[in-house]
């Protein structure tokens, strides 16, 4: 992965570099480049190019070859655009390449024991990971994992990730606890807001590494909800559909036979980690993190 000037690194350069070195294949020449440049008018894909940030992306999987371009200067809010395209040219890798099932969720460990927690957005994935930091335990990734069925065990690898602090009470704890480990001094312009980044403590020793999950929770926001109700999910075939309602088809949409060899696959685990949905209203998401102690 090579940036070029003037565009600044970050933590989880280390990480990312060791996300494709890992890859002990033909497909471990990877180059991504990410530069200012002229991006020019002639055969320019619209759907790679993000009007918002102004970034264009080339994309050719046939070569490996991969190039972030914006003409002006990288804001921190674009320098997280790229992370994130960066994060899921490796998870299409990984997915296509060596069959792992991408899942959108948090991983962290407490007491323990290796938990995973999932649902579409704002459901509180962030926030969870946060008070697993705030509580004393670790936390793996609050955004990415990739699952390994070809075991006795379900197994998950997590995918780096800058912790996003915003300005919730939560994030706030945070910000006053890891203060010397932020990495932007100020509060940075992201998405309309002002956001602090804070890289994972102890991430280089945590992440990309495959762990055995020993717990997943699904969390089912309803609105509506009077309080929070705990279901345990124990057929194989309901854990993976809400697997597979929880990964990013855009960057999978080329690796189409993974579906059914990880369907297969996750028959042939012998267990399955303890698993339970979490379906709760907007009052009462500040008691999941309590929920998922006392469960473990």
């Amino acid at each position: 992965i090579t940036l070029k000037d003037p565009i600044p690194s970050d933590p989880f350069l280390k990480e990312y570099q060791y996300f494709f070195s890992s890859m002990k294949n033909d497909f471990s020449e990877i180059l991504i480049t990410v530069k200012n440049g002229n991006i020019g008018s002639k055969k320019i894909n619209p759907d790679n190019f993000d009007r918002i940030h102004r970034i264009y992306f080339r994309e050719d999987f046939k070569n490996h070859r991969f190039t972030a371009i914006k003409e002006d200067a990288f804001t921190p809010e674009d320098i997280l655009m790229v992370q994130n395209w960066i994060r899921y040219i490796g998870i299409f890798y990984n997915v296509k390449y060596f069959r792992l099932f991408p899942l959108h969720s948090a991983s962290f460990k407490i007491n323990g024991k290796n938990v995973i927690i999932s649902g579409s957005v704002c459901t509180g994935k962030t926030v969870n990971s946060i008070k697993t930091l705030l509580n004393g335990f670790t936390l793996f990734t609050d955004e990415d994992n990739l699952l390994d069925f070809s075991g006795r065990k379900l197994k998950f690898i997590p995918i780096p990730r800058l912790l996003q602090l915003r300005s919730d009470t939560v994030s706030s704890k945070a910000v006053n606890k890891f203060k010397k480990s932020l990495l932007y001094t100020e509060r940075v312009d992201v998405f309309n807001e002002k956001i602090n980044f804070l890289p994972i403590p102890g991430a280089s020793k945590s992440m990309l590494k495959p762990k055995t999950a020993d717990h997943f929770f699904f969390l089912n926001l309803n609105d509506t909800y009077p309080g929070i109700k705990i279901t345990p999910l124990e057929k194989p075939e309901i854990i993976f559909n809400i697997f597979s309602n929880l990964i990013n088809h855009y960057y999978l949409k080329k690796v189409k036979p993974f579906y059914r060899h990880s369907f297969n696959a996750l028959y042939h685990i012998k267990r399955l980690p303890h698993s339970h949905e979490i379906t709760f209203g907007a009052k009462a998401g500040e008691k999941i993190f309590d929920i998922i102690q006392e469960e473990i």
